[in-house]
């Protein structure tokens, strides 16, 4: 009896051996490009679009809403404005220079 549990252990080790190759090579073939790789980067991906999503949300929170045809116009009337007073301004200044020429030029006569 103790020969023949013998024989069987040895029929169990040569099938273990056989057994330990076959899985070898199983996961040899899983290893290489298999769904759960391409699962692992198409996440990564997917995080790395989510940060990109979300720091573009930011910054776009950061300028505010974009500003409508009309909120262009009354800002460029406002400018226009500014610059009209700017420009009265000015003629005031050349209106006094011009008065101080004729001033000096009639004490020049």
């Amino acid at each position: 009896r103790l020969r023949l549990e013998n024989c069987n252990m040895l029929h169990l080790r040569e099938e273990n051996d056989a057994l330990r190759k076959q899985i070898a090579k199983l996961e040899q073939v899983l290893d290489s490009d298999t769904p759960r790789l391409q699962n692992q980067r198409l996440k990564a991906q997917l995080k790395n679009y989510k940060a990109q999503v979300q720091r573009l949300r930011d910054e776009s929170a950061a300028l505010g809403r974009p500003m409508t045809a009309a909120g262009v116009r009354r800002q460029e009337a406002e400018e226009t404005e500014a610059l009209l007073a700017e420009v009265d301004e000015y003629d005031e200044e050349l209106a006094e220079l011009v008065r101080r020429n004729v001033a000096m030029l009639s004490e020049i006569r």
